[in-house]
């Protein structure tokens, strides 16, 4: 009887402790429903990404004015897309069909005597290599430097090795194969600035329509933005004019599609970056 009692006290004071605990807990939910709802009143930053993790998308948003009820933001973005090699793409052609295909006006000229085109086509791409493999070429001597350069990878270092090692092979084509290699093996990271001006259809729905393309474009864009006020999702929606060769649309970033991107390549360019 002893033992019940003198642990009665304990056993009440764990009670107080859990339910203070709860009440802890209560408070805190209610804040941060508070704060959701106040949040939700429009959207202040954001950051979503594409269903593959390819595409990131972050903006921070300010009203247009300072009214209590804020009817319009303005949302400066930050796009940011990795573009996967495109194999089927070649800058240079290495045969007399990839030449034709680059230019089909040279078709006339090829039925006229194909084996003198061909000839020609080969002795340019000889040519072409010979620039570059003769030694000493500003070619040879930049890649030769940049292999002793103690903080290249292992991956760059093999390509150059096997790009000097192509110019000795008979066949042109070897070595310009090998330069396309490295392009085919090699992603592009596409950075974007813009800004939106984005007005209130309804609570958590505020959208941005553009009213006529721009100078470059014949595609309207619309983008839609819905969400609590903490976690939003953003649609854009492109509409082809008259004269455009696009389909409709629409691409939609989410903050619950994956923020990794598993890369099909082995090296990263930067040439894709556009000027803020």
């Amino acid at each position: 009887m002893q033992t019940k009692c003198s642990t009665l006290p304990l056993v009440l004071a764990v009670a107080v402790a859990t339910l203070g605990g709860l009440l802890s807990v209560s408070v805190v939910l209610g804040q941060q429903k508070e704060l959701s709802h106040m949040a939700g009143s429009y959207p202040t930053f954001f950051k979503v990404y594409s269903r593959d993790g390819r595409e990131s998308v972050a903006a921070s948003c300010t009203p247009v004015d300072l009214k209590p009820i804020v009817n319009q933001v303005t949302c400066k973005f930050v796009h940011v897309r990795f573009e996967p090699p495109q194999p089927d793409k070649t800058r240079i052609p290495l045969s007399t069909k990839d030449a034709l295909d680059a230019n089909p006006s040279l078709e006339q000229e090829v039925s006229k005597n194909p084996k003198k085109f061909e000839q020609e086509f080969i002795q340019g791409l000889e040519a072409a290599k010979q620039e570059f493999c003769s030694s000493p070429s500003k070619e040879g001597i930049a890649i030769e430097t940049k292999m002793r350069d103690p903080g290249i990878g292992p991956k760059r270092k093999s390509y150059f090795q096997e790009m000097i090692a192509a110019c000795s092979d008979k066949d042109p084509s070897v070595f310009f194969r090998r330069m396309l290699d490295l392009e085919r093996r090699t992603c592009g990271l596409w950075i974007d600035h813009f800004t939106l001006d984005f007005k209130k259809v309804r609570e958590g729905q505020w959208l941005f329509r553009q009213e006529s393309p721009s100078l470059l474009s014949k595609v309207l864009k619309i983008y839609e933005l819905t969400g609590d006020g903490l976690l939003w999702t953003l649609s854009e929606t492109r509409v082809p004019t008259d004269g455009a060769e696009e389909k409709p649309t629409q691409t939609v970033w989410n903050r619950a599609n994956f923020s990794e991107y598993e890369l099909p390549c082995e090296f990263i360019s930067h040439n894709l970056i556009q000027f803020p």
